[in-house]
């Protein structure tokens, strides 16, 4: 996978946190820290979405002649990113 570009957005509308989805498919197979829990509880009372006003992470990613865009709440990525989440693909 190829990461095109990588910006930092303020949202103007509500998107579905891809990287919520990618913590909760693999929950059980990490330990994760106190820290790590509360910003995933966060999440989680926010519907694992990315709100209004809140700057997220948006990446347009290219595979094998597919392109799409991701989006993420930053800590929550980061969280995928320590954990080797999106390794498991």
């Amino acid at each position: 996978m190829e990461v095109v570009s990588e910006t930092m957005p303020i949202a103007r509308k509500q998107y579905d946190c891809m990287a919520s989805e990618w913590v909760m498919n693999n929950y059980g197979d990490y330990n994760f820290t106190f820290s790590e829990l509360r910003t995933i509880a966060k999440a989680k009372n926010n519907g694992f979405k990315i709100i209004p006003g809140q700057q997220y992470i948006k990446q347009f990613n290219r595979d094998c002649g597919d392109v799409w865009t991701y989006r993420a709440i930053p800590e929550m990525h980061q969280i995928c990113i320590v954990h080797g989440t999106y390794d498991n693909c």
